[in-house]
């Protein structure tokens, strides 16, 4: 069996080669860019782990404590609801300023095939919930829960 960094470089690899482009992993982690050098998702092998995380930033989070402590629980109560988030879930960012949706799989466990998968459905997810949680905050002034998969708790 290959070690879990040698096949995330691996994994990095076969990657490039279906985009065409050029992907760097600085301390195994990859950030993945649209045609705008917008981030979709970012890969992360964290030091000491065999879990592929996945994540990517995909609203801004309110300064004002309350719309904050509102927008938390709502995520938190989003999270137990699987089929509406695929297996992913939501986070806040290390800075404490975004919403996060994230994923993680066993990276040994992934083929090829399950690896694309996994990537782009995530991809497809986060683009589906960032436009919908920007309309949301338009529509509200950001002073409402956003809709996420059309429900609103």
């Amino acid at each position: 069996m290959v070690d879990s960094r040698e096949y995330f470089k691996q994994l990095l690899l076969h990657l490039q080669a279906q985009i065409e482009g050029e992907l760097t992993a600085d301390k195994n982690v990859c950030q993945l860019l649209d045609g705008e050098a917008n981030i979709v998702a970012t890969l992360e092998l964290p030091e000491e782990s065999d879990l592929l995380l996945i994540h990517r930033v995909i609203a801004p989070l309110s300064l004002e404590p309350d719309v904050r402590q509102g927008r938390a629980l709502q995520l938190l109560a989003l999270n137990g609801q699987p089929e509406l988030l695929r297996g992913a879930w939501f986070s806040i960012d290390p800075d404490g300023t975004a919403i996060q949706l994230m994923t993680a799989y066993p990276i040994q466990a992934l083929q090829i095939p399950e690896f694309e998968n996994l990537l782009y459905n995530f991809i497809n997810l986060g683009n589906t919930l960032a436009v919908e949680m920007a309309e949301e905050e338009q529509e509200t002034g950001g002073s409402d829960l956003p809709l996420v998969g059309g429900v609103r708790i």
